[in-house]
């Protein structure tokens, strides 16, 4: 149970990371990473739930 829950805390942060770096780009105006960015959050996200349940 605890390395599960410190498993998707660990996915948690990669998937924070990634929205607050999409998000700066942006920003920025760099669309395409912005993009890049959004779905591996999203798809890490969404893997993360899967293995989960």
């Amino acid at each position: 149970m605890k390395q599960r829950l410190a498993a998707n805390h660990a996915d948690t942060k990669i998937v924070r990371a990634a929205v607050r770096v999409a998000l700066l780009a942006a920003e920025r105006g760099n669309r395409k990473a912005a993009q890049n960015l959004w779905n591996f959050a999203y798809t890490t996200a969404r893997n993360a739930y899967q293995q989960a349940n």
